[in-house]
């Protein structure tokens, strides 16, 4: 049975509040600082809010409990890694702190599962861009009206920050909208999609975020090159010397024009001073290299992260890359399953775009690549359930849920009505364009002479 409206509805909501959209509108200018900050103040409404959305939440999971816990199963490395981060609170320097913050991106991660099992990806795709079109309509209109909602004035003086907690946020989400026009397609006005795509890019520019801007532009060449991978005999060897091409004199331009491209994005060439801050975070990680500082902790504490800010001179709240922040956090063991993890989803990813001609089949490993590159600059791995890991896990929850073995079928029954395939096979059965799928099985035919 296809998802309900309640169930529709759900995942819009709670899209936009992963985007930080009522910190946005209700507190403008308190949201220009990054929500992670160790100092942010926890208001009732936002506590009230989360809370409804999460008990509607959890209710459809409770409606769907055999399925998710199925799902929960399947995707078996998530749920390891989440739960070693809930363990951390054991050996965590703010065990306090852990314990909350992992209860958190446990209960997103639940969700996700939810989301991921009920449905298809076709089916989010759809209300993902929905969901950013509905947000670029609202920021545009915002603009007009009252820009002090879209406008950041105090921290970054002319950047738009949307209707999200900061400008790099934006930035990110900006350009993961543009991404995502990019692969899908709209069944009705398609020119619409045109429309919101350049609003997206312009947002996109008026964020001033660089790294969102490096990311996107190292993203564009990507997707021809997943979707290259369906290609086969003599074209493989003129499309992938085209791509190879392209992608080596990117990087040779980008290595002999560096300072160009860096004062182009607004930035230096140590990164805006992020190349000193990593030297002393590492140094910090190496103290405790296998376990840890526990999740989300280590900025909370007194010791080692004041020595790291004493060392750079200034109060950084992230080391603004998610792998570093990930190992203080989660040490050596929690960067294993991390690998694992990626992994278990790039193997389900690849398998997937060969299964699935439509557009949106690129969708999958295009953001992983992108929450992956992005993470370099940012501090968004696995951050508390925001809309950056709460897309990364319902993505590996998809892929691992609705995408299974192909299943083999004889030639003679590749013409067979619906009916003569549950007969056969059992099950729900439809068609697919060039497969048969028994329930969301792929069923791949082959020759053979049997009669039975």
């Amino acid at each position: 049975m296809r998802p309900r409206l309640p169930e529709r509805l759900f995942v819009m909501v709670f899209l936009l509040y992963s985007m930080g959209v009522v910190t946005g509108i209700t507190r403008p200018y308190e949201a220009e600082t990054d929500p992670s900050a160790i100092a942010a103040p926890v208001h009732v409404a936002d506590v009230v809010i989360q809370a409804v959305i999460q008990v509607w939440g959890v209710a459809l999971i409770v409606c769907r409990g055999r399925q998710v816990m199925k799902a929960l199963r399947t995707v078996w490395p998530l749920l390891a890694l989440v739960s070693f981060a809930v363990l951390s609170t054991a050996w965590s320097s703010r065990p306090d702190l852990t314990i909350r913050r992992s209860a958190l991106l446990f209960v997103s991660m639940l969700l996700a599962v939810y989301i991921g099992e009920r449905f298809t990806i076709d089916e989010q795709v759809r209300l993902l861009c929905k969901t950013f079109c509905v947000m670029i309509l609202a920021i545009l209109v915002l603009r007009i009206a009252a820009s002090r909602y879209v406008v950041d004035y105090v921290s970054h003086p002319g950047a738009w920050k949307g209707l999200s907690s900061y400008k790099n946020a934006f930035g990110q989400y900006m350009a993961t909208a543009s991404l995502l026009l990019i692969v899908s397609r709209f069944k009705s006005l398609p020119w619409m999609r045109y429309l919101f795509l350049s609003a997206a890019l312009a947002m996109l520019l008026f964020a001033q975020s660089a790294a969102s801007v490096l990311c996107f532009l190292l993203m564009l060449p990507l997707i021809p090159l997943w979707r290259s991978s369906r290609i086969s005999g003599k074209q493989r060897l003129p499309v992938f010397t085209g791509i190879a091409v392209g992608m080596f004199t990117g990087v040779y331009v980008f290595m002999t024009h560096a300072g160009r491209v860096f004062e182009a994005l607004g930035r230096n060439s140590n990164l805006s001073g992020r190349s000193d801050l990593w030297a002393y975070v590492w140094a910090a990680i190496m103290k405790r290299p296998l376990l840890g500082y526990g999740y989300d902790a280590f900025w909370a504490g007194l010791g080692e992260a004041l020595e790291v800010r004493m060392g750079i001179g200034w109060m950084a709240q992230r080391s603004d890359n998610g792998y570093l922040d990930f190992a203080l956090g989660l040490g050596a063991v929690g960067v294993g399953l991390l690998l694992c993890l990626w992994f278990f989803s790039f193997r389900k990813a690849m398998a997937y775009l060969q299964l699935e001609r439509r557009s949106f089949a690129v969708w999958p490993i295009t953001y992983m690549a992108f929450y992956l590159l992005h993470n370099l600059s940012e501090s968004t791995l696995l951050a508390r359930g925001g809309l950056p890991d709460l897309l990364f896990m319902t993505t590996v929850v998809s892929l691992a849920v609705n995408h299974q073995a192909p299943v083999e079928v004889p030639k003679y029954c590749a013409n067979n009505s619906r009916n003569d395939l549950v007969q056969r096979f059992g099950g729900y059965a439809s068609h697919h364009p060039g497969i048969h799928t028994v329930g969301r099985i792929p069923m791949q035919v082959y020759e053979s002479s049997s009669t039975d």
